[in-house]
């Protein structure tokens, strides 16, 4: 078959239909659209960026590269047949380039815990070296001495930097780290919490990993053996969240109960004994948590009803329950 174009031919393609977004991230925007008619045949696409002709395509999809982030961007595509007869511009469509999300630190230095690349201390925040797309950060440290930091990013790697005596970066060694690095093994996390001298880390899959010191069983990995890399704590699953306390770890599971193991010392735990646990338990008398914090030697749990609890240490009436009191068990916080 032999198609002959006319140089006579002056009717144009009809108007691409439903343009839409296939992808939006922070450098690269991805459009298709419906297929065009034409009397002869259409011959490609042209694709229009905020009124400018930015490129032609034979085919119904197009990837807008190397853009800047956060920045709004409006596309329009017009189909061309082979005498370049162009339809009229489709509906356009708008989008913005997500922020990239940076990380940021000021205070103490003095282990490299900042990021920076220094050990000078910040009284005003400075950017953590090359750490872009951050969806979680924790800082940990004890009773005012040492200090690590930890990272989750978007593609679900885990970074880490600061002090490492304890081996709570979870790279294999005990150096301090002045600025990030990248835990090996660990992918498809969505959050860290960064304790006294351990650190925890949630899987998308619920499953929870820990390394660093782990005197008291803070790593929940039935044994008081501290882990210079991650292991996997056992005996839990379906974790939705995460919190480490000085040394002692607490977790949330989806059905709304509480789990905990480490150092017991002040009750924290919160199971009415001082036992430490090297495996998590679960804490009684509470369920419908919909959230959960630790302190250094405290938790706090929101319940569904939005009413807060609180157990542990009290020296500092921390708990919130009317005296100066430690509870070995979840108590009610009163308000006024």
């Amino acid at each position: 078959v032999t198609i002959v174009l006319s140089a006579s031919d002056k009717i144009s393609p009809s108007i691409p239909a439903t343009v839409v977004f296939d992808a939006v991230t922070f450098t690269r925007i991805d459009i298709s659209w419906g297929v065009s008619t034409d009397n002869v045949r259409v011959a490609g696409y042209k694709i229009y960026r905020n009124g400018s002709h930015i490129g032609t395509t034979e085919s119904t999809y197009f990837s807008d590269t190397g853009l800047p982030p956060s920045t709004n961007f409006c596309y329009k595509v017009a189909a061309i047949d082979g005498n370049e007869n162009e339809s009229p511009q489709s509906a356009e469509i708008c989008s913005t380039t997500p922020s990239l999300m940076t990380v940021v630190s000021w205070g103490d230095n003095t282990y490299g815990q900042l990021g920076d690349g220094t050990t000078i201390g910040r009284n005003l925040p400075v950017y953590t070296a090359g750490l872009i797309n951050a969806i979680g950060v924790s800082a940990g440290g004890a009773a005012g001495f040492g200090g690590h930091s930890l990272a989750v990013m978007l593609d679900g790697s885990v970074w880490a930097w600061g002090y490492n005596f304890f081996g709570q970066l979870g790279d294999g060694t005990s150096e301090d780290k002045h600025a990030p690095v990248k835990i090996a093994g660990l992918d498809s996390f969505v959050k860290v919490a960064a304790g006294g001298y351990h650190s925890l880390a949630l899987k998308q899959d619920g499953s929870v990993w820990a390394w660093g010191n782990n005197d008291y069983g803070q790593l929940g990995d039935e044994t008081t053996t501290s882990k210079d890399t991650p292991v996997h704590v056992t005996g839990i699953g379906n974790v939705v969240d995460i919190s480490a306390g000085e040394y002692f770890s607490v977790a949330l599971t989806s059905d709304g109960s509480v789990w905990s193991w480490g150092n017991n010392t002040n009750w924290q735990l919160g199971d009415g004994t001082k036992i430490d646990k090297i495996v998590p338990i679960i804490i009684s008398g509470i369920d419908s948590v919909k959230s959960i914090s630790a302190g250094g030697q405290h938790v706090l749990a929101l319940k569904t009803d939005n009413l807060a609890w609180a157990w542990g240490k009290n020296s500092y009436g921390q708990l919130g329950i009317g005296n100066y009191t430690d509870s070995n068990v979840p108590m009610l916080v009163k308000y006024e």
